[in-house]
C-alpha cells in the first residue's frame, strides 16, 4: 500500500509540475479505446499533432459502431460539426474512385476496410493534399464525410487513444463528486469506463478531509484492471447508500465499512460491486464468453469464426461465397470488393460494378468514341483513317485512287472532281457529267 500511495503522489506532483490538470473535453471510453472531441481552430496536420502528442491519432471511422461513437460525442457537446477525422490523401497520391476510401488513408494506419460514409464524391486530384471532416449534410441532415484542403482550419477534431484495459466508475461509499483525468490530458466528471493510468479525484461531501485520489492500475490476477486504492472512497456508515456496496455492507467495532456479496457472487476488483461466480471470469476466450451450465461457451465477432479448439477466433474468408461482382479481397474480419478497369463500384457496400462510360469525358478520342463494356475504342470519320500505333486520325488522299475522269482535288475528309469545259460535277462532287 505504501508503494501504491507513493506512485499516486508522484503522479500528482508530475501533473502540478506540468501546470495542467487536464483539458475539459467530451470523451467516451469502452473496450480498450477512448474517443475525444476537442474544440480548437486547427488545420488537419496541427490537429493530428495534438492527438499524437497525447499518445493517439486523429480518430478513424472504420465501422458503423465507431461512426455512432463520434455522433454521440457531437450530441453530448450539443454541436453538429464539422470536425476533423483521421483520413487524408497526401500530395502526389491520386483519388481512386473504385475503392471505398477513394485512395485516402487512415492516420492511425492499418487496413482500409470497406466501410465509408461519403456525403459526395471527393474532388478528383493527384496534385493537392485533401483531408476529411465529419459534418452534417445540411441543417438537419445526416452526418457524413467531406473532403477539403488540409490547411484550412476547422473548429474541432476527434482523437482516438488505445489502452491495455479499463477500470469501471470509481465507487463511492458516501456523498461526493468524482473527476477523472485521463492519460491523454482530458478531464471529465463522467466516464462509464476509465483507461489504464487515469487519475480519479473524489471530493467527499462529509468528513471534512481533503480530496481522495485513486489510480487505474493493472494487471490484476486474470488480466483485469482496478482502482488503487480500491475503495469505496468517501467512507460513511452502512446506513448511507448501503456504504456504496452493491450487495451487503458490513461494519465492525472500530473498523470502516466493507462490502460483501451474496452466495454465488464474488467481490469485483472495485471492492464494491459483485460479479457472478462463473467460468467466464477471467475470460478464457479470445472473443466473447457466455456462461453455460457446467462451463462456458466462446463466441466471435462478425467476420470471424470459432477455431477447432473452441476458444480462439480465426478470420472468415468471405470471398469464398462470391459476394462481389468482379474481384474480392479478404481482409481481417471483413472483405473488400474491387472492380476491373473500366468499371466503378455501385450498389450497397460497393459489391456490384457498373460500366464506366469513358466516352462521356471530353477529349478521350480525337474524333469518334465507341463505349464498350469495361473499355472504349476510338474511330475516325469517313475520309480519315487511324494512324498506325495511335488514335490520331489522318486524312485519306482519295485522289490517289484516280476516282475522277479529269483532275481531282483532295481536301480534309473528302475530295472533289474538277470538270473540264462542257461538263458539270455530279451532286456528290465525285464525278462529271455533260452539261445539258
Amino acid at each position: 500500500p505504501a508503494v501504491g500511495m507513493a506512485a499516486i503522489a508522484w503522479l500528482l506532483l508530475l501533473l502540478l509540475a506540468q501546470g495542467s490538470v487536464g483539458e475539459d473535453a467530451e470523451v467516451v471510453c469502452s473496450g480498450t479505446a477512448c474517443y475525444s472531441l476537442h474544440r480548437a481552430e486547427l488545420g488537419w496536420t496541427a490537429a493530428q499533432e495534438r492527438c499524437r502528442h497525447n499518445g493517439g491519432n486523429l480518430a478513424p471511422v472504420r465501422s458503423p459502431r465507431e461512426a455512432q461513437t463520434l455522433r454521440e460525442l457531437l450530441a453530448a457537446a450539443g454541436w453538429p460539426g464539422p470536425a476533423w477525422i483521421g483520413l487524408s490523401l497526401s500530395r502526389g497520391s491520386c483519388v481512386q474512385p473504385q475503392e471505398p476510401l477513394r485512395g485516402f488513408a487512415w492516420a492511425a494506419g492499418g487496413e482500409s476496410g470497406n466501410y465509408s460514409s461519403w456525403l459526395s464524391e471527393p474532388a478528383v486530384t493527384c496534385l493537392s493534399a485533401r483531408c476529411v471532416s465529419l459534418r452534417p449534410a445540411g441543417p438537419s441532415g445526416p452526418l457524413g464525410w467531406a473532403d477539403r484542403p488540409c490547411r484550412g482550419p476547422l473548429p474541432a477534431f476527434f482523437c482516438k487513444f488505445i489502452f491495455r484495459g479499463m477500470c469501471g466508475p470509481l465507487p463511492l461509499a458516501g456523498p461526493g463528486r468524482v473527476s477523472y483525468t485521463t492519460p491523454f490530458g482530458v478531464r471529465s466528471p463522467r466516464l462509464a469506463a476509465a483507461p489504464f493510468g487515469t487519475l480519479a479525484e473524489a471530493d467527499c461531501e462529509e468528513g471534512g478531509e481533503g480530496p481522495a485520489f485513486a489510480l487505474c492500475k493493472g494487471s490484476l490476477e486474470g488480466g483485469g484492471f482496478a482502482w488503487h486504492p480500491p475503495g469505496p472512497l468517501c467512507p460513511t456508515a452502512c446506513y448511507h447508500r448501503n456504504g456504496g456496496c452493491q450487495h451487503r455492507c458490513i461494519e465492525g467495532p472500530g473498523e470502516p465499512p466493507r462490502c460483501a456479496c451474496h452466495p454465488g457472487y464474488v467481490l469485483a476488483p472495485d471492492m464494491a460491486s459483485c460479479l457472478p461466480e462463473d467460468a467466464c471470469h477471467p475470460n478464457p476466450c479470445q472473443g466473447t464468453c457466455r456462461t453455460r451450465p457446467g462451463g462456458f461457451e466462446c463466441g466471435c465477432e462478425a467476420g470471424y469464426a470459432l477455431a477447432p479448439n473452441g476458444r480462439d477466433c480465426v478470420d472468415v474468408d468471405e470471398c469464398r461465397d462470391g459476394p462481389c461482382h468482379h474481384e474480392c479481397r479478404n481482409t481481417a474480419g471483413s472483405f473488400l470488393c474491387l472492380c476491373r478497369p473500366g468499371y466503378r463500384p455501385t450498389g450497397p457496400g460497393g459489391h456490384h460494378c457498373h460500366d464506366e462510360d469513358e466516352c462521356a469525358q471530353p477529349g478521350v478520342c480525337p474524333q469518334l468514341c465507341l463505349n464498350v463494356p469495361g473499355s472504349f475504342h476510338c474511330a475516325c470519320r469517313p475520309g480519315y483513317q487511324r494512324q498506325p500505333g495511335g488514335d490520331a486520325c489522318l486524312d485519306v488522299d482519295e485522289c490517289l485512287r484516280d476516282p475522277c475522269p479529269g483532275p481531282c482535288r483532295n481536301f480534309p475528309g473528302g475530295f472533289e472532281c474538277l470538270c473540264p469545259p462542257g461538263f458539270i460535277p455530279e451532286e456528290d462532287g465525285h464525278g462529271c457529267r455533260a452539261a445539258p
